[in-house]
């Protein structure tokens, strides 16, 4: 074996060494939720991808030098692959951003072909040597359209990171931006990795630049795990506190142009929408209230968050009581609105109070309890209207 083969072994290894740790918590964490077995086809994708390429070193170099028909089999399954980490990015990237581009069957099949197109060419490739070819001597050689390999694989690539950049524009999706990022910055690792691999052979840059982006990716769906709610998809209890942890040190209790008030929000009657129509419409009914927040909090510039059930919170800065009631009425509003006109067979009312950081509300528990007497004041007095 070359000093050149053994290098590009261990980096093979090394990356390889980073999907077992990746593959061995995404397992035993994650193992329950579907962002993270869609994570798992692209991890299990690159890691075939990786094994070939450092099976390439293993098979013509130690144990089958002369064999062209094994060299063959190894080249296929790393461009087969390969093909299968672009859709895998794809579907992983579609799920996180809402399938913005697979809601059409037209659609669909036309974004499978770079797919198809890749597979196709790579198993025909010992017949055509179009993608590579193996010549009399055993040695590996690019075909006349190896470049498409590039281009197969990151047309996905492209496709996601521009959805990603476009949505990090959107106000509405506050609480994704981290992972939109992620997904955004995805290209840089993966297609700088390939087109230094592409111009100077020999050296595996594409295995590093896609561990890269996988653990960049790790990163945030971990993160995002701690503080976003996975049903609703906005901020969780644990980035609640958070916030408004950071909000009290940071808030000037001095300029009384503003006042910090924090809204407790509870749906009417949640418990007789699960008990007559279903767990899974109390879920849509949640998530809709979620929705309803997430539009009237691009427009005010709010933080909201789920406290946990079917109660929510919003935090804002607002100048006197008056105009924090008006917001509360335009979220109830946002919310019968959404309602009335998602077809269901019931309307979502919600309850709402809230309270002001003063000398009586000094510190988030006090504050929260305020919000949460003034939330239970509201939803009497909606009892007590329905009665009359």
């Amino acid at each position: 074996m070359e000093k050149v083969d053994w290098l590009y072994f261990q980096v093979n290894l090394v990356c390889l060494m980073i999907m077992a740790k990746l593959w061995r918590t995404v397992f035993y964490d994650y193992r329950s939720q579907y962002e993270s077995r869609l994570f798992s086809h692209v991890l299990f994708s690159t890691t075939i991808f990786a094994i070939s390429d450092a099976g390439w070193i293993i098979f013509n170099c130690l144990l089958f030098p002369d064999n062209i028909l094994v060299n063959y089999i190894v080249n296929i399954v790393y461009f087969v692959s390969s093909a299968f980490i672009g859709i895998t990015w794809f579907w992983f990237c579609e799920f996180i951003l809402g399938y913005k581009f697979t809601k059409t069957k037209p659609l669909f099949y036309i974004l499978h072909i770079p797919f198809l197109v890749l597979v196709i060419l790579s198993l025909s490739s010992p017949f055509s040597h179009l993608i590579f070819y193996i010549d009399d001597a055993n040695v590996y050689q690019r075909g006349p359209f190896h470049i498409l390999q590039v281009f197969c694989m990151n047309v996905y690539f492209i496709i996601t990171s521009i959805q990603g950049i476009i949505r990090l524009f959107d106000k509405n999706e506050i609480a994704m931006k981290k992972k939109y990022i992620s997904i955004s910055t995805l290209i840089l690792w993966a297609f700088t990795a390939q087109m230094i691999q592409v111009y100077i052979p020999g050296y595996p840059t594409i295995e590093i630049g896609l561990v890269m982006a996988l653990f960049s990716v790790y990163v945030e769906l971990r993160n995002s795990i701690i503080s976003i709610d996975q049903l609703t998809q906005i901020n969780n209890r644990t980035q609640l506190l958070k916030y408004l942890s950071q909000k009290f040190k940071s808030f000037n209790t001095d300029d009384t142009s503003k006042n910090l008030y924090l809204m407790v929000l509870d749906v009417d009657d949640f418990k007789k929408i699960n008990d007559k129509f279903g767990h899974m419409e109390g879920d849509f009914a949640l998530k809709l209230v979620a929705d309803s927040l997430k539009k009237v909090a691009a427009n005010t510039s709010c933080f909201i968050s789920r406290l946990g059930g079917d109660e929510f919170v919003v935090v804002c800065e607002k100048e006197n009581d008056s105009m924090a009631e008006s917001l509360s009425e335009t979220i109830r509003n946002q919310i019968l609105q959404d309602s009335s006109q998602s077809e269901k067979n019931y309307r979502i009312s919600t309850s709402i109070g809230f309270a002001k950081k003063d000398s009586h509300n000094a510190t988030v528990a006090d504050l929260l309890k305020s919000a949460d007497e003034s939330m239970y004041l509201n939803k009497k007095s909606h009892k007590k209207a329905k009665q009359v």
